[in-house]
């Protein structure tokens, strides 16, 4: 394979107009599509900066309704102080006036407890209470506001409808008075998060040219450390310890472990500490996640720690800021996102209703670049319904972020002329039930299912369909037009431990290395992305058993026998489209990155080692 092009090589490759043959598909335009996708982002991001906001107009409301009832407690105290002087005058103020704060008699028509309230010299009647009362209620929410529109049905599903057609969006539920839909812009976002397609290429550019030429200037004493797939070459540093790969001490260390030898498994986790650190190189890095996980496993903290992570996902902020930086250095979601819109688009050319079921919605981010080829296809656009599943979030509004989802994607349907509807709910994958899905007869039907590595868990009886297996089946009785299936390939899911820590091993080094080879060490992207979403993917995997080991990734072979078990047929990729996608790849990436074709699978790699498939699925009988 040949080595890295020099810098000056480097910007002759790039200043090739190669990228007009990619974005040129069908003699339609998709030049905007990473556009789209950043714009969105860009105003996810924004929300946090309106909640502020608003939270500081709540703040202000609250201060005027303190400086409302301080006026009625202000006129009443110098209404009664007039009041006691008259009465002293007069000498009658003893008779009038009642040191009994009980109850008082009132006219024959009934009585009022505590008419007259009296609290540190102040006097408040009963009308003036009510009419305070009544002030500040207009600046409380109605606790059913929360609830309209987020329907609990007995099998905990929240639904969220909102409609619109012809640009005019029809809400089928209120939304709270706390949020807002209008986003603000920011300029550090606009900035940092919002540019063109051009602009997403240049900036893909840059980052290759950086990394080119911080391995020109990189001292020749670290250069020697090199990863080949699973093997890796070792430098001794000294007696004490080892530079480079610390992956044999990793593997010695599980061992001990799994025989619950903790002396020598103590000793090997000190010794590997010595030399790990999340600010190192791949290596260093790898083994830093890795043996806080081997140390949980050991001290049986490992379901503790998972459970922490949980309370700490990362924010809206934090994710889409990995997938920003996951779209500048690696190809993998440039390219699945591209293959599902021409994927949808083809199968979709005389349709009116098109529904995409999306198993996985988050921020609803890879939808956007269809919404704008969909409307700039030169034809009517079809009705687009989207059923965005997501997992139920943390709090009081477990619904929250997959109903945010959908006002976001109807604002941008609204805004490419788009029919849009939405229906968002939250169920246990593996519980789901169609009748959610709100299915009409004359749809084209996009089931979208990626990634499926955290599907439920294998059975132990072998007269019994697995998790996985029903949850397959389930969706063959949807009987989609398209099944698009994404996989993380590897085979840390197995039940064993030695196994799966090995496995684990590899694909981990294999991510860890193309980070390392992509982006620089400082980089905060970089940082965020180990630390929020490999690293406690490692630990998950390693440290804990039973229902919270989440992380159960199968091969896309394995995931190719089960869809044809469960019913479905595998459909041929699209030439044309491998074509070009192949073509982005080699031009603006890292030369170690590998999109091929097998089987009918698309995968993508990184030194040869496969990491990630996609592929698409008719039913049998279709």
């Amino acid at each position: 394979m040949a080595s890295d092009p020099s810098i000056k090589e480097f910007y002759t490759i790039v200043e090739e107009p190669w990228y007009e043959e990619f974005y040129t598909i069908d003699n339609k335009s998709d030049k905007k599509s990473t556009s789209t996708i950043m714009n969105q982002i860009n105003d996810i991001l924004l929300q946090d900066t309106d909640e502020e906001i608003i939270s500081s107009q709540e703040e202000e409301a609250i201060k005027a309704t303190e400086k409302l009832f301080y006026d009625i407690l202000e006129q009443e105290h110098s209404s009664s102080q007039n009041q006691q002087n008259l009465e002293n005058l007069s000498g009658d103020s003893n008779d009038k006036q009642s040191n009994d704060r009980g109850c008082s008699s009132g006219s024959t028509s009934g009585s009022i407890c505590n008419t007259d309230s009296s609290y540190d010299g102040f006097s408040l009647t009963a009308s003036q209470i009510q009419k305070g009362t009544e002030e500040a209620m207009k600046f409380v929410p109605n606790i059913d506001e929360f609830l309209i529109g987020s329907e609990y049905n007995k099998s905990n599903l929240f639904k969220n409808k909102i409609e619109h057609n012809d640009g005019d969006e029809e809400r089928a539920s209120k939304q709270s008075a706390i949020f807002s839909d209008e986003l603000i812009r920011n300029e550090t976002y606009e900035r940092v998060l919002h540019f063109q397609g051009q602009e997403y290429i240049e900036e893909v550019i840059s980052l290759r040219k950086l990394m080119l030429q911080e391995k020109e200037d990189e001292p020749n004493e670290n250069k020697g450390k090199k990863f080949k797939g699973s093997k890796a070459v070792v430098k001794k540093k000294n007696e004490k310890g080892l530079r480079g790969d610390l992956r044999p001490l990793l593997v010695s260390c599980a061992q001990a472990v799994s025989i619950n030898d903790h002396s020598t498994a103590n000793e090997l986790i000190k010794q590997i500490r010595q030399h790990s650190s999340p600010n190192g190189d791949w290596s260093e890095r790898l083994a830093h996640y890795f043996v806080n996980g081997l140390e949980a496993r050991l001290q049986g903290t490992g379901s503790e720690i998972y459970r922490k992570h949980l309370s700490n996902q990362a924010t809206a902020v934090e994710f889409l800021t990995a997938f920003r930086a996951c779209f500048v250095f690696c190809p993998y979601e440039r390219v699945s996102i591209f293959f599902s819109d021409q994927t949808i688009l083809n199968v979709s050319k005389n349709a009116s209703k098109v529904h995409i079921i999306d198993f996985c919605i988050l921020f609803g981010f890879r939808w956007l670049s269809l919404f704008e080829r969909f409307s700039t296809r030169g034809t009517m656009p079809p009705k687009i319904k989207i059923t965005g599943v997501d997992n139920p979030q943390p709090g009081f509004r477990p619904a929250k972020r997959v109903e945010e989802t959908g006002r976001r994607l109807a604002d941008y349907a609204r805004s490419f002329n788009i029919p849009f509807e939405y229906n968002g709910i939250i169920p246990k994958l593996e519980d789901f039930n169609i009748n959610d899905l709100n299915i009409e007869k004359d749809e084209v039907i996009i089931v979208c299912l990626r990634p499926s590595q955290k599907l439920g868990d294998e059975t132990t009886d072998v007269d019994t369909d697995s998790q996985r297996d029903k949850f397959l089946k389930t969706l063959r009785r949807i009987k989609p037009t398209i099944f698009m299936h994404g996989v993380e390939n590897s085979s840390y899911g197995t039940p064993f431990f030695d196994t799966r820590f090995k496995e684990a091993l590899f694909h981990y080094s294999s991510l860890f290395d193309m980070l390392d080879s992509n982006m620089p060490r400082d980089n905060e992207e970089r940082i965020l992305l180990e630390s929020k979403l490999l690293g406690p993917g490692a630990i998950n995997a390693i440290a804990c058993e039973g229902s919270e080991r989440v992380e159960r990734p199968e091969t896309y072979k394995q995931w190719q026998a089960r869809n044809k078990r469960a019913g479905f047929v595998q459909l041929p990729v699209d030439q044309e489209v491998l074509k070009n996608m192949k073509k982005l790849v080699r031009k603006l990436y890292h030369k170690e990155f590998v999109l091929d074709e097998d089987n009918n699978w698309v995968v993508l790699g990184w030194k040869g080692r496969i990491l990630f498939a996609e592929s698409t699925w008719k039913c049998n009988d279709a």
